[in-house]
């Protein structure tokens, strides 16, 4: 076997994998820019669709997920329960983002870094529960918008896009009775 030929393999092997990489890579992100479209748009929607103001924060970042909790605290409203799932949402979600900007450790622990997963899982379950409502009212005969958009909440980097494309679809139907739960 000649050296030249082994090392011309080598060479085509590895500009492959890194090929590859940079297509997943591309495709991951591609992905997750419709999950932002599609969610936000979705989020707009249902924040015009219920005459709330400042429709325009689903389209911008940690600041849309006010968007998520306003939208659940206006029909628990309806309903004659007062929720503050969009004060809650944004705080956390600023919080979330956090340890992009400061690095805090204690003893060698990321204090910070430690504390923003337990915040990620916090804004999850949160989004879970105002998404569960809003199925409940906008998709209540289509069970499998939730139950899809918990499974791709949970693994995003599956399809990213499954929960985003779930609420659009919701968001073109009107709401069940306001009234009752």
């Amino acid at each position: 076997m000649n050296l030249n030929n082994v090392a011309a393999s080598m060479a085509g092997f590895g500009a492959g994998v890194v090929l590859f990489f940079i297509a997943l890579v591309l495709i991951l992100f591609i992905m997750f820019i419709l999950e932002y479209i599609f969610q936000s748009l979705a989020f707009y929607r249902f924040m015009q669709n219920r005459n709330l103001d400042n429709a325009f924060l689903a389209w911008i970042p940690i600041v849309r997920h006010y968007t998520f909790g306003k939208v659940y605290d206006d029909i628990n409203e309806k309903q004659g329960k007062k929720t503050y799932f969009g004060i809650i949402l944004l705080i956390l979600s600023a919080i979330m983002w956090l340890p992009g900007f400061l690095h805090i450790s204690v003893n060698g622990l990321d204090v910070i870094n430690t504390s923003s997963w337990l915040v990620r899982f916090a804004v999850l379950i949160l989004e879970l529960i105002c998404f569960h409502l809003i199925f409940k009212k906008y998709a209540p005969n289509n069970p499998s918008y939730f139950v899809l958009t918990v499974i791709f909440s949970i693994f995003p980097i599956i399809a990213p896009f499954v929960p985003g494309l779930c609420l659009l679809k919701a968001s073109k139907n009107e709401p069940v009775s306001e009234t009752k739960d």
